[in-house]
């Protein structure tokens, strides 16, 4: 399982076949609003983007990643070979700094395969307290930035070959922590700091998975699972 993989391409792949049923299971429980996907694009035929996809209510563990957050997150799939969701935004309200964001993006399928979202922290002004990116950066790897804004953005570093976006985004009254998971290709960790405590939504843009290959099984995905 995932949670146990020290090679986070490897383990991303392997995906393909299975699916962590709820990335929090192994902490303690949450209260408050539902854990599940609030942002989820998924795209290719193949099973790991089936399992992201909201419009997949069939599957058993659709209940669990979407039961709860459907009416409120952001979702776009194209389930089919090449598939490509485009891009979609929405602002999603509720948030407190309580919550911990599992990200995970994967692009490391075929080339050309692509990932995108944008994420900016609001007060209740809709000021932009801060923000973060999500991007291709070459075939196979991606790259986060974060900064106070969109407009002065700093890129975060990344380590082995092949970046992919997975870990666990951590707040706090004055910050954001962004925290890999396992080694292998993947960004380091980068905290941003900003008066989070005034933070009371998050304008989501950009938001797109693309699937280049030309045969079935292919699939990428950008996704962000709420544990509030």
């Amino acid at each position: 399982m995932i949670e146990r993989s020290t090679d986070i391409r490897a383990a991303l792949r392997s995906r393909q076949r299975g699916f962590l049923l709820n990335p929090f299971r192994f902490g303690a429980p949450a209260p408050g609003a539902p854990s599940g996907y609030i942002v989820a694009a998924a795209a290719g035929s193949g099973d790991a983007a089936q399992q992201r996809s909201s419009t997949r209510t069939d599957l058993p563990t659709w209940a669990a990643n979407f039961g709860g957050t459907i009416s409120e997150g952001l979702f776009s799939s194209a389930l089919t070979i090449g598939g490509d969701t485009g891009t979609s935004s929405k602002t999603i309200p509720g948030f407190t700094t309580a919550q911990v964001w599992r990200i995970e993006c994967f692009n490391n399928y075929y080339i050309n395969d692509d990932v995108s979202l944008r994420a900016e922290f609001l007060n209740a002004s809709s000021g932009v307290v801060a923000a973060f990116e999500i991007a291709r950066s070459a075939n196979f790897s991606q790259r986060m930035s974060y900064g106070a804004s969109l407009a002065s953005m700093t890129a975060a570093g990344t380590s082995g070959s092949s970046p992919q976006v997975y870990g666990t985004l951590t707040f706090d009254a004055s910050g954001m922590h962004f925290i890999p998971i396992g080694t292998g290709g993947n960004q380091v960790a980068w905290s941003q700091a900003g008066s989070f405590s005034t933070v009371t939504s998050v304008r989501f843009t950009n938001l797109r998975a693309k699937s280049s290959s030309p045969a079935s099984g292919g699939f990428s995905y950008t996704t962000i699972f709420r544990n509030p």
